[in-house]
């Protein structure tokens, strides 16, 4: 399943900018929220997954799994933010 391609992604060139993702992800994870933790995990797994075998295409797919997480974390947080009369 995971063999090099797109380069551009799984290659030395991208680092600066994954590293940065999964810090954000790590930054995610490292919030207690119960059962959101799951979603940053199986982003930076895909990611790590990705650049362990090269594969850009793993590397993209765990950016957008990266995306949906913090997507997610945003509902959340303005949900509680409405719940609480904030917003």
């Amino acid at each position: 399943v995971l063999k090099p391609r797109l380069p551009a992604l799984g290659g030395p060139a991208a680092a600066r900018g994954v590293g940065a993702a999964c810090v954000a992800l790590g930054v995610m994870l490292s919030l207690p929220i119960p059962i959101f933790s799951m979603l940053p995990a199986f982003a930076v797994l895909v990611i790590a997954l990705g650049i362990l075998a090269k594969d850009g295409l793993a590397v993209a797919a765990g950016l957008v799994a990266g995306a949906a997480a913090l997507g997610t974390f945003a509902a959340v947080v303005w949900a509680a933010l409405a719940f609480f009369g904030f917003v």
